[in-house]
């Protein structure tokens, strides 16, 4: 057609009744995503393969009947849509009467290798693969394990109807996991966990390659079953150690975890998150020295991955071993988001321990990168608040609180530290009442800020202070326990209780002596 260039996949889907498009039973929709993903190749030479030609009908689906069929509709798809690309279709209907100078046709069965194989000519790779054939799970497997080692480098293995399995050739064929529960693992676990009829030896193969993989739902409904795989190629890719990686984030290995870690471990020695996993396992066991010894494997496999010299340092600290914390920390902290991240992981863990000498130094290394961190002005803080410094200390916390007003630890640290400066009298008591208010304006809307304010207050024998701050946390949560007990009078009583020789009152006396 003389407008096919400018025409999108949807559109030639429809015109020629493919179910990949919106118009065609059963709406699949997989024309929109390819659209997304193949736009900008569409005037290279691109050398595709499709498997499954035509859609089935129960007459034949899972059979060995040939049929002889035209030209496939998702063939005549692909070739208006790419004018440059030549397209192999393999299938077990006979499409050899298909006329096309930039179409070749290979029949064949999904189920037999010898067949598949029969792709693997003189070293011919494809830059996007797609199995819509019979969509058993025995030939996807197969397919996957023969074909995509025939994906040209940052090409695609595409997998349709992924939920859409005959059930004769399923009884026939049972297997342990379907195609889409397989990929879902190793997305869970970065690895292909044990599979039959097809090992998953062969898949594994592919860690390195496999440099994405997306699960689509059935019409890209979200909760509806997986129906797409779409499975990007990339020589020398980590995709599967960043799955891996984030296999706990935010959760903790268990025992339970074990053998699946020991697992991957087996499948590849050189990654290093089954070891920094099994160190965290080790550590929730009380074992410290196994836990180090698994954490400093880890780290020298990946040493730029701060997060494993994080695991590492904070294991050395809860060992004593601090010296080492100090050289490990300072060797990351080469930029300021690293910095950051040492620092606010290792430095609790110092003073924790004692060592403020320690502390201090990394602190220096990181004013050094960031003169005005406001995490570094609050960690300084807690170095002066830990050595009993009080007012210096919440002479930083006042910085950290500036610097980023909304950080309510921020504001709570300044609180704690200029209360007890305050009460040493290193500090005027109506400085630190200022200060709070003005400070505490930023999270005026959380009843917890005037919560601080009102106790800080009071510990100090800001009376008058703590009375109104107490009274605005009770504007915003009027069940609170604390502030009515600040108040004294309980929930439910009158807003201007005739007894105002209250808590705040018998403190005032106390403070001032009266």
């Amino acid at each position: 057609m003389a407008d096919a260039n400018r025409r999108g996949l949807a559109d030639l889907a429809t015109t020629y009744w493919s179910d990949k498009g919106p118009s065609r039973l059963p709406f699949h929709g997989y024309a929109f995503v390819y659209e997304a993903l193949f736009s900008n190749w569409r005037e290279k030479k691109l050398n595709i393969l499709e498997l499954g030609l035509a859609r089935t009908n129960a007459d034949f689906r899972g059979r060995s009947e040939i049929r002889s069929e035209s030209m496939s509709p998702s063939v005549q798809m692909w070739l208006d849509y790419f004018p440059n690309a030549h397209v192999t279709g393999f299938d077990l209907s006979d499409f050899s009467t298909a006329q096309n100078e930039r179409f070749t046709f290979v029949q064949g069965d999904l189920g037999r290798e010898e067949d598949l194989q029969k792709l693997n000519v003189k070293g011919q790779q494809f830059d996007i693969i797609i199995d819509d054939g019979s969509h058993a799970t025995v030939h996807q497997m197969l397919t996957f394990k023969e074909l995509f080692p025939l994906v040209r480098d940052d090409g695609f293995f595409i997998i349709e109807d992924l939920s859409s399995q005959p059930q004769e050739i399923e009884q026939a064929n049972p297997a342990t996991h379907t195609m889409a529960d397989l990929l879902a693992e190793y997305l869970r676990l970065g690895y292909f966990p044990d599979c039959d009829p097809v090992s998953a030896d062969a898949f594994n193969a592919f860690r390195d390659e496999i440099n994405c993989v997306m699960l689509l739902p059935y019409q890209l409904v979200s909760g509806k079953p997986t129906q797409l795989a779409v499975i990007h190629k990339k020589s020398g890719s980590r995709f599967s150690d960043y799955r891996a990686k984030i296999r706990f984030f935010r959760a903790q290995p268990t025992e339970d975890d074990v053998p699946s870690l020991l697992k991957l471990e087996a499948i590849d020695p050189a990654c290093a998150y089954s070891k920094s996993e099994l160190a965290r396992v080790a550590q929730q066991k009380g074992d410290l020295q196994q836990a180090v010894s698994l954490a400093r494997e880890a780290s020298a496999l990946e040493p730029d991955d701060l997060d494993l010299a994080i695991l590492l340092a904070r294991l050395l600290a809860e060992s004593g071993e601090y010296e080492e914390v100090t050289t490990l920390a300072l060797e990351q902290m080469t930029i300021e988001p690293k910095a950051l991240e040492m620092a606010r992981n290792v430095i609790p863990a110092l003073i924790d321990g004692g060592t403020l000498n320690a502390a201090e130094i990394i602190i220096d290394r990181m004013e050094q990168i960031d003169p005005k961190s406001s995490h570094g002005f609050y960690l300084r803080g807690r170095c002066h608040e830990a050595q009993g410094n009080f007012a210096e200390a919440s002479e930083r916390y006042q910085l950290a609180c500036e610097r980023l007003p909304a950080k309510l630890p921020y504001f709570e640290a300044y609180a704690r530290a200029a209360g007890k400066a305050a009460a040493r009298g290193d500090i005027p008591a109506q400085t630190v009442t200022d200060t709070l208010e003005r400070l505490s304006q930023t999270n005026a809307a959380k009843a917890r800020t005037h919560l601080i304010v009102a106790q800080t207050n009071a510990k100090i024998g800001q009376t008058e202070a703590a009375t109104h701050a107490a009274r605005r946390v009770l504007n915003i949560d009027p069940e609170n326990t604390k502030a009515h007990q600040l108040l004294s009078y309980p929930p439910g009583a009158p807003d201007e209780p005739s007894d105002r020789g209250g808590l705040l009152s018998r403190l005032g006396k106390k403070i001032t002596g009266k």
